[in-house]
């Protein structure tokens, strides 16, 4: 919060900005943070930020969910301090990978209850779990990001190729 005020200090419109921020914050039902790898040792500024923000959220009593986090490396100080603070109070952490994400929060004091694994490591735990025998079904992942330079026309023609693909094979 305090990085967020002093950023818009400097702005025209930072004090409309900060009570339209505030007003949010105060009218919501849930806060999600989704699809970062931020919290990590090259995002120090961001992690502050989004710490404070997390924080103010759980003492407002507003459910706070974290969903496709990639977790560390994270060894400064600072961030971790504040992490630990208040990472055991976030209501649930979907976790992109697992295993190093998984033992950092675990350092920090998150009860593993509060944790999933969604991301890339969720595909090997889904293929441990998968069912005897195999379905029909066609499923893709497309990540459509300003860096995976995937541009809307790529979209509609795998959009077609996949498509003719099902239908020769009767899958849905």
């Amino acid at each position: 919060m305090l990085y967020l005020m002093l950023k818009l200090r400097d702005r025209e419109n930072g004090k409309r900005d900060l009570a339209a921020y505030l007003g949010s914050l105060r009218n919501a039902d849930l806060f999600v943070v989704s699809g970062s790898g931020g919290f990590s040792d090259g995002t120090r500024a961001w992690n502050i930020a989004i710490l404070n923000t997390i924080e103010d959220a759980i003492h407002r009593n507003i459910p706070v969910a974290l969903f496709g986090q990639g977790m560390g490396p994270l060894t400064d100080a600072d961030v971790l301090s504040r992490a630990k603070k208040v990472f055991p109070f976030v209501n649930l952490i979907a976790l992109r990978g697992g295993r190093d994400g998984m033992a950092l929060l675990e350092s920090l004091g998150v009860d593993s209850s509060r944790v999933l694994t969604t991301g890339d490591e969720a595909i090997e735990l889904a293929y441990e779990a998968r069912p005897a025998e195999l379905g029909q079904g066609l499923g893709i992942n497309l990540r459509v990001a300003t860096y995976s330079n995937v541009e809307p026309y790529m979209i509609e023609r795998i959009k077609l190729i996949l498509h003719e693909f099902a239908m020769f094979h009767s899958a849905p």
